[in-house]
This record gives structure tokens, C-alpha cells and sequence, in this order.
């Protein structure tokens, strides 16, 4: 099948998008699970502060934040 200039041009930009649009969903799903991810670590914090007696989340925080690199 032979395609004029014109539609290989078309082809060639509609792959360029095609390409674009996965990257950005890339993009997007690596975010939300770096967000699930805190989430989850945020949520066993609290968990873990509410099975001691002298549980503070805030010192927890802090203490876990330095320890993985968190900002």
C-alpha cells in the first residue's frame, strides 16, 4: 500500500501523539502509585503510633522522613 506524502506525514504525526499520550499516562500512573505508596506508609505510621502507649505520629513523622529521604 502506497501513501501519498501527505498521509505518511499524518502517520508520522499521529504516532508522534500516540507516543506522547502513553508517556504522560506513564507519567500519571507512576505518580499515583508513588502518592499510594505514601499513603500506605502514612497510614502504617499511624497504626504503628496507636499500638504504643507513648505513640506520637508527629515524632514518627519526623524520625521516618529523615530515615527514608522524605521531604
Amino acid at each position: 500500500m502506497n501513501l501519498t506524502l501527505e498521509e505518511q506525514a499524518t502517520n508520522a504525526e499521529t504516532m508522534r501523539h500516540i507516543e506522547k499520550v502513553r508517556n504522560l499516562i506513564n507519567v500519571i500512573v507512576r505518580e499515583l502509585l508513588m502518592r499510594g505508596e505514601a499513603l500506605e506508609m502514612f497510614c502504617d505510621w499511624k497504626a504503628a503510633t496507636m499500638r504504643h502507649n507513648d505513640g506520637n505520629l508527629r515524632k514518627s513523622i519526623e524520625k521516618n522522613a529523615n530515615r527514608f529521604g522524605l521531604s
